[in-house]
């Protein structure tokens, strides 16, 4: 067997850390957002949802406001949406009772 040229070897260790970073690329957002540098992250849920946010509209000013923000919580955007949509709706939920409660949640 002849050996492996620098640009094989290269293909064969990018592709052997992909591989691992698709197991733990959940563990890995959690724990630090940004991605350090030289970790591979292939997350493509993530990927979608940030295409969609870019794809949603979004002004260019509001899209860095909320890059910001998420880098400087140690987040994504994602989870940062989330977590404000959360408390938000958590605070609308504790004012109503009853049938406005059910309306709420059924529409």
């Amino acid at each position: 067997m002849a050996p492996l040229t620098n640009a094989e070897r290269q293909r064969r260790f990018i592709a052997r850390l992909k591989a691992a970073a698709v197991g733990n690329a959940k563990q890995l957002l959690q724990l630090s957002w940004p991605v350090p540098r030289g970790h591979i992250v292939t997350n493509e849920k993530l990927g979608r949802q940030m295409e969609a946010i870019d794809d949603g509209g979004l002004s260019i000013p509001a899209k860095a406001r909320l890059r910001r923000l998420a880098r400087h919580k140690r987040c994504s955007v994602v989870a940062l949406i989330e977590e404000w949509s959360a408390g938000a709706e958590r605070r609308v939920t504790s004012r109503l009772k009853g049938k406005a409660l059910k309306t709420y949640y059924d529409g």
